[in-house]
């Protein structure tokens, strides 16, 4: 889920009242509860002392000097201030979002900003066009920051996943084109298309979940780098995926990405393989 700037005040607004509350319940709870009778209790633990012989009490042993201490009410200092507490907090975080303007992103930590930033539709980097409609200032200031942060190796290995798979969560990364029907036991060959660049060089390793299945490793040099280019190498007839039984029109395949050799991606995917234009559909064998 992003977090836009309007559920942000709400989350902010129900921060701050729900902090007054606790506040208010903890202070007046034992008031309200007994309202306005005197009832004899231990200052300390709070044991009834209504049949206690004298003012010392049985419980914990502490002799009220007064009987009016034993009438004191119970307040609750340490939830009040624990209250005022989360109050304090959902007011700040009103303010800042308030005034958050373009100029100032740059000061969001990097957990809330990578929350912020809408991934879909594939996000437009600093040095990349953006595809559609321009983005609204702050959509874009905010997307900019992200990006900025990831080239300059700001943003630590899990910011960087968890980026990848809010970028991914809506279409994986890597779909598949084939015939429609292959005859079982050969070779299927494949066309990988899809976009799983970012701003640093990646690797997209994708790893068929079916017997004799060979594994496929693609490479994109990152659209944050001078003359990026995506090296797919993708044979004229396509990639061989491995050997599949008949009418079989989607596979399982395990998608990872890598960056600098760590993981910032990987998921289970179920990929249709949609039938390429103009290609003779061959026999199926039995």
């Amino acid at each position: 889920m992003t977090l836009t700037l309007t559920l942000l005040l709400r989350v902010s607004v129900a921060v701050a009242v729900l902090g007054v509350v606790i506040a208010l319940i903890a202070f007046l709870c034992d008031t309200v509860r007994l309202r306005g009778r005197r009832v004899l209790r231990c200052p300390r633990c709070w044991y009834s002392m209504a049949d206690a012989p004298s003012m010392t009490c049985p419980e914990c042993g502490r002799t009220a000097r007064t009987s009016r201490q034993l009438t004191r009410f119970r307040y609750r200092w340490r939830t009040t201030l624990l209250g005022l507490l989360i109050a304090a907090t959902g007011v700040t975080g009103f303010v800042v979002v308030l005034r958050l303007t373009p100029a100032s992103v740059s000061r969001l930590p990097s957990w809330l900003l990578v929350r912020m930033v809408d991934p879909n539709p594939p996000l437009p980097g600093p040095n990349r066009s953006g595809q559609g409609a321009m983005s609204p200032p702050m959509s874009q200031a905010l997307a900019d920051e992200m990006w900025h942060r990831y080239q300059l190796g700001r943003l630590s290995r899990a910011h960087r996943a968890l980026s990848a798979q809010r970028q991914f969560a809506t279409r994986p990364p890597i779909s598949i084109t084939a015939r429609s029907t292959w005859p079982a036991d050969l070779p299927l060959r494949v066309h990988p298309t899809g976009d799983f660049s970012g701003p640093l060089p990646r690797v997209c390793m994708i790893e068929p979940q079916f017997a004799g299945g060979e594994d496929i490793t693609l490479y994109d040099s990152g659209w944050g780098t001078i003359g990026h280019s995506r090296n797919f190498v993708v044979p004229a007839d396509g990639m061989v995926l491995g050997p599949m039984p008949a009418d079989v029109d989607e596979i399982v395949c395990v998608v990872r990405l890598l960056e600098a050799g760590e993981q910032v991606y990987r998921e289970v995917v179920t990929m249709k393989v949609a039938a390429t234009p103009g290609t003779e559909r061959p026999h199926t064998a039995p």
